[in-house]
């Protein structure tokens, strides 16, 4: 992540979020080695999606959504869809009612107790500050949906599906939101201050906020 500032509105310090006028090197240093050891690939990803621009969008795209569900993995190990009381009873359940092919499928099927993608990448979007991560992405569960149908959609070859599961004028901009809300997280995971952040979203990544904020607005409007 570059180290750069908001603060004062010269060319070189509204064009990355902080410098060092906002935190010491041996502190920001000491956390950014402990990001790494706790998130680890997915940040390479995100990183490479920063500093190599080119390449089709549908591989960068399922890059940034693998790298999103990396750092849920990473930020939130202990995540669960059910109690591990609920989750050994259903298993306990399915050993009673079925046996051979069938209790091997069933046990492939309830064997993974992880919140649905969708909810990963929600419960990601509180890692940050609220008004920064809502000034970026405008509607939370909005942009998880369509990060979730888009990974899923790519990771399944279906050109088709992606089409249809993300509208035209958002899915060219999921990659590079979706960079921006992961650079807030890095910025709440190294201690900075949360206006950091929301000055961040204002003067670095505001442009392509407002264009997503344009494509969600529409989206909602045109819910039944």
């Amino acid at each position: 992540m570059p180290l750069g500032t908001t603060a004062q509105m010269s060319p070189i310090r509204a064009a990355v979020p902080f410098d060092l006028r906002d935190v010491d090197f041996e502190t920001v240093i000491n956390k950014w080695v402990a990001i790494r050891a706790q998130i680890g690939l997915p940040l390479d990803v995100l990183l490479g999606l920063d500093y190599i621009k080119t390449g089709f969008y549908e591989n960068r795209l399922f890059n940034a959504a693998s790298a999103g569900e990396g750092f849920h993995t990473g930020l939130y190990p202990d995540s669960k869809q059910l109690t591990t009381e609920q989750h050994a009873a259903i298993k306990a359940k399915v050993a009673e009612t079925f046996e051979g092919d069938d209790l091997t499928w069933v046990k492939q099927q309830v064997s993974w107790n992880r919140l649905g993608l969708k909810d990963r990448y929600m419960e990601l979007a509180g890692h940050a500050d609220r008004e920064a991560v809502t000034a970026l992405l405008t509607d939370v569960e909005t942009w998880a949906r369509w990060l979730k149908n888009a990974r899923n959609s790519i990771g399944h070859v279906d050109t088709d599906a992606l089409a249809k599961a993300v509208p035209d004028s958002a899915r060219f901009l999921l990659t590079d939101i979706t960079r921006a809300f992961l650079h807030l997280v890095l910025l709440q995971e190294l201690g900075l201050d949360p206006e950091l952040q929301r000055k961040a979203v204002d003067n670095v990544y505001s442009f392509r906020a407002g264009q997503f904020r344009e494509a969600v607005d529409e989206a909602i409007a045109s819910r039944p």
